[in-house]
């Protein structure tokens, strides 16, 4: 039998749980994301550091940002990874939570995605839209300005 996990990612709090404790899982905090859905953001001026892989671990993702309706960042570890969706997620913003269905503890290429607006609890969010994870490639935001 193969374990599911059910990760949901709005974008002030990563919630991770398995699927039969969803309900009884405390969800772990993680400071607000500070990139707007401009599409003119600096995070993506960067580089790309490598070629592009097809999975990332979900226990190890620290942030996650939407940058704008085509490109998501997520920290894991010490690297950030660009996800150019495929398509687009018409109308999701940072505010929208995202729900991923992981298979064996990792977001994939090809895994589809629902955002929803958040609601009270979990599970009661207003469905948005879906789409799909393009491949993730290691990326290198620009450095902050000078002061």
């Amino acid at each position: 039998m193969t374990s599911r996990a059910a990760l949901m990612l709005p974008f002030s709090a990563l919630l991770l749980a398995t699927a039969p404790t969803l309900a009884a899982t405390t969800p772990a905090a993680i400071p607000p994301a500070d990139v707007g859905n401009n599409p003119a953001d600096p995070m993506l001026g960067g580089k790309d550091l490598g070629p592009s892989i097809a999975c990332i671990s979900t226990v190890q993702i620290r942030k996650t940002r939407v940058i704008n309706e085509g490109v998501i960042m997520f920290q894991v570890g010490n690297r950030w990874y660009r996800n150019d969706m495929s398509p687009a997620c018409t109308g999701l913003t940072s505010k929208m939570t995202i729900i991923d269905r992981a298979h064996g503890g990792q977001l994939c290429q090809g895994n589809i995605i629902d955002y929803v607006l958040p609601g009270a609890a979990v599970g009661m969010g207003t469905h948005q839209g879906s789409c799909m994870y393009g491949r993730f490639t290691p990326y290198m935001p620009p450095p902050p300005p000078a002061k």
